[in-house]
């Protein structure tokens, strides 16, 4: 039986910034157009991207986008400088948080469903705060899905799915235990229900359990 947890009372430091690994694969976009690169640097303050064909002046706005394991991020900078020598690079100043803007995809029997989060309360994440969700399972009497951001027990989550009829189900969740993997960002969060009689959580691990059943990945990236 999936366990009940209450609410705690609300904290709300500042959030950390998720930014991508250097030498991993970006995007600036503006003004329509795309330029890939790489991060080349993290200094402090600033991002430093290789992108020999972004042209850019200073304090033009951008949206840095880049894929790591959570999903597709998305994070709004200022250009503080370029330089040509010894190869062309961009100075980006970041102005506001990284959104994760992907979902993940649950298959199952009778169709596929959206999966996305949020934060409620939680203890390092404001409240509104996208989590990305790149794994979701049943874990004993307990709901497990895999994110990137720093989840602790306590944390309360919501849980939104789409389903292929275009239902939406949303699910409370408390977070029991935040396992993370060595060498990566990524943690195994084990949750239970705020509420276990929901509706939503019913249909939620039904889904679930049909999917285990004919032995598919629960998850597959969008």
């Amino acid at each position: 039986m999936i366990r009940f947890r209450p609410r705690r009372a609300q904290q709300r430091p500042a959030p950390p910034l998720t930014i991508p690994r250097v030498n991993s694969r970006v995007a600036i976009l503006t003004d329509g157009a795309r330029y890939e690169g790489r991060l080349d640097d993290v200094e402090p303050g600033h991002l430093v991207v290789a992108a020999p064909d972004a042209i850019m002046t200073p304090e033009r706005p951008i949206l840095l986008e880049w894929q790591d394991a959570g999903g597709v991020w998305q994070m709004p900078c200022l250009v503080s400088s370029t330089r040509e020598m010894p190869f062309a690079v961009v100075k980006l100043r970041p102005s506001g948080r990284s959104i994760c803007i992907s979902e993940s995809h649950v298959d199952a029997p009778d169709g596929g469903m959206r999966v996305t989060a949020r934060a409620v309360e939680a203890a390092r994440i404001p409240a509104g705060t996208r989590v990305p969700v790149t794994s979701l399972q049943l874990a004993g009497d307990r709901i497990a899905f895999w994110t990137i951001l720093p989840l602790e027990a306590g944390d309360h989550v919501e849980l939104m799915a789409r389903t292929a009829t275009g239902g939406v189900l949303r699910v409370g969740l408390v977070v029991a235990i935040a396992n993370r993997t060595a060498g990566s960002w990524l943690a195994r969060i084990d949750c239970d229900a705020e509420n276990p009689h929901a509706p939503a959580i019913a249909q939620l691990v039904a889904h679930l359990l049909a999917a285990a059943s004919l032995e598919l990945p629960p998850v597959a990236a969008r």
